[in-house]
């Protein structure tokens, strides 16, 4: 992928709300790490929340994830999230390679069964506790080269995927972010609007803690994370990005 939410801990983990305070940094990555991993990450970058990746857009479960989220919560980062890159059997890339993906439904469902088979909770609207490594929010990774590949052609095609996903998180009662740019938002989802209820992720490569850049689409005002490298390599990582966060 060019391709995170503040749990206190005392042995139980009690579900706080977000609370404001300055800058903050995280990082997202799709390889396997362990805790010495993110002990330096915290140590040398002040990484305070992660982002790992747990489906792919090859319709397979990314099976390093809960490894990496526990390794996170073990060194002590507890504003864990996962994301979902979909999987979508019209894109040029499934047709080309013969995969068939589930729904969108099925994806999201995978997903939380292979996070909670391994003791991870997935956070959900009126949680009250729990125990172990929590993921607070899954993320939808809407991005994509162009010519299409990952996603289908028709943004029509599209917005019905990711309606769908909409409806089965709402089923499921977990919280859904965004990843995507006004570009990528254009040119997959056609520019449509009724999504801005979900927090957005978007990529902008400019090192710059600030949201200065930020120009509103489709309904967003805001953004919450920013991404703003690729391919860092903090901590001798080679697929790690850097992210900034200035309201939670």
């Amino acid at each position: 992928m060019m391709l995170r939410l503040i749990i206190s801990v005392l042995g139980t983990l009690a579900i706080a709300p977000y609370t404001v305070t300055a800058h903050r940094y995280g990082v997202d990555l799709s390889v396997a790490t362990n805790e010495d991993t993110w002990q330096c990450l915290m140590k040398e970058k002040n990484t305070s929340y992660a982002i790992v990746r747990a489906y792919r857009s090859i319709g397979e479960l990314d099976e390093n994830a809960a490894q990496s989220i526990i390794a996170a919560n073990s060194a002590g980062i507890r504003d864990l999230h996962a994301y979902i890159f979909p999987c979508v059997s019209s894109s040029s890339y499934s047709q080309k390679n013969g995969i068939e993906c589930e729904s969108p439904s099925e994806q999201l469902r995978s997903t939380i069964d292979y996070l909670e088979k391994n003791g991870i909770t997935v956070l959900r609207q009126n949680s009250v506790e729990a125990s172990g490594p929590v993921v607070r929010r899954l993320w939808l990774d809407v991005e994509d080269e162009d010519p299409s590949t990952y996603y289908d052609s028709d943004p029509a095609v599209n917005q019905k995927v990711l309606d769908e996903f909409a409806t089965a998180a709402a089923s499921e009662g977990v919280f859904l972010g965004i990843y995507t740019t006004m570009t990528y938002w254009t040119n997959i989802m056609g520019g449509v609007e009724g999504y801005s209820q979900y927090p957005l992720w978007y990529p902008r490569y400019d090192a710059e803690d600030s949201m200065d850049f930020f120009e509103p689409f489709a309904g967003w005002e805001d953004v919450l994370i920013k991404q703003t490298g690729g391919d860092v390599g903090f901590c001798g990582i080679t697929q790690v990005d850097s992210d900034y966060m200035e309201a939670v």
